[in-house]
């Protein structure tokens, strides 16, 4: 194994792309949901599988773009990724008009682009310098002031009705993260007699996930995070009621007290950590997650406080589990990559299946059934979670960090 060479970039750089792959992909999810409603006339169902074939393809390609990485080093992975992902966000927007079928095949693209981007870029964290769990709060903040600004804009585009705002923004977005990460030198470890094993990558995943319970919790906090994000960002907007105005409003306030507590959460994670554990963030994840969804579902279809207040348990939430299935996934110091990728496999699967999912049930039960299941799938995953990261005599299933 040899130290990739050339000087290593700083936490700043790669949390910046951090921040324009989160904030893009966020909009994505905020926007084509309601725009393909508002011009292609789709169903919720319908729109359910659209986003679901967006961010569940990670369950194909996550481990080879992670193995790829680790091999070759990040910038030469994620450049390739992300330009995936630009093809796919024109292919979405050109075709919305077009039927469900064309609408499909250019999610399918944005969702290969996507979910190598993901891998690459959270491995590129894990590889940054300094104390780790301030790192990873950077980076655990920096996804979630990217929505704040991603709401912004997609508030934006639901007041004009505009949606070519919400796709020109995306496209910015993307390709600053393209143009970041071509500059970005990271200390990975490489190994050059892999790098021709990529094909081997799916079932080194499974033996790393098999071997290391960390690797779980880490997968079921994934889980908890695409439930929480899909909720808020691709099912809220549907469920609220009044004109455009009012709704676009109620969205910013909501998804804005969301994630600006994240933030806040996500810069005071190291010293929470360093007091609780990973184990007990897990649990106040698992607390304030479904309690969060719990006043949602009772929060009615207008602003209220009880969907303000249940926006920032979620906001605490998703910071905690951000920060600590990060933590969890990149504990080894080499083949981060594939670490990260193994622990995709839940969450692309959930990612798929969860968008259908959510939008059968709201077209056929409401909102308040739609957060109660999202509350007993969040509920469930991550009691999962506490119970893998229980203490073990195995070295081989260690939960220290």
């Amino acid at each position: 194994m040899n130290l990739a060479a050339g000087k290593t970039s700083g936490p700043a750089r790669i949390v910046s792309v951090v921040f324009l792959v989160f904030g893009a992909d966020t909009l994505f999810q905020t926007v084509v949901p309601v725009a393909l409603r508002a011009e292609a006339r789709l169903s919720t169902a319908a729109i359910g599988l659209v986003m679901g074939t967006a961010l569940g393809v990670g369950l194909v390609v996550s481990p080879i773009a992670g193995k790829l990485s680790d091999c070759r080093g990040r910038p030469s992975s994620l450049v390739p990724a992300l330009g995936a992902v630009l093809v796919g966000t024109v292919l979405t927007g050109l075709l919305g008009a077009a039927g469900l079928l064309f609408v499909v095949i250019a999610a399918l693209i944005y969702g290969f682009g996507r979910s190598s981007a993901i891998v690459v870029t959270l491995a590129g964290v894990a590889d940054a310098p300094g104390n780790r769990q301030r790192v990873q709060g950077l980076n655990s903040s920096a996804q979630r002031l990217s929505a704040i600004l991603a709401a912004l804009v997609a508030a934006l585009a639901l007041w004009t009705r505009h949606w070519d705002i919400g796709y020109a923004v995306i496209l910015v977005f993307f390709s600053g993260a393209m143009l970041a990460s071509a500059h970005t030198k990271s200390a990975e470890l490489r190994s050059p007699t892999d790098q021709h094993g990529w094909y081997r990558a799916v079932p080194e995943a499974f033996t790393l996930l098999r071997l290391d319970r960390r690797l779980w919790a880490s997968s079921l906090l994934n889980l908890t995070n695409i439930a929480l994000v899909s909720l808020g960002n691709s099912f809220l907007p549907l469920t609220l009621s009044g004109t455009a105005h009012s709704a676009s409003g109620a969205v910013i306030v909501i998804l804005a007290c969301r994630d600006l507590t994240a933030t806040g959460v996500g810069l005071a994670y190291p010293s929470l950590s360093s007091r609780v554990g990973v184990r007990g963030s897990v649990a106040i994840c698992s607390i304030t997650a479904v309690s969060g969804l719990g006043l949602f579902a009772v929060g009615g279809s207008t602003l209220s406080v009880a969907l303000v207040l249940g926006a920032a348990l979620q906001g605490v939430a998703l910071a905690t589990s951000i920060a600590s299935t990060n933590l969890l996934a990149t504990a080894s110091g080499t083949g981060r990559g594939l670490r990260l990728a193994s622990t995709m496999y839940l969450s692309a699967l959930g990612s798929l299946v969860l968008p259908v999912l959510f939008g059968v049930v709201l077209q056929v039960a409401g909102a308040q059934l739609l957060y109660l299941v999202g509350a007993g799938t969040v509920a469930t995953a991550l009691a999962l979670a506490v119970w893998y990261l229980r203490p073990h005599r195995s070295s081989s299933f260690t939960c220290a960090t």
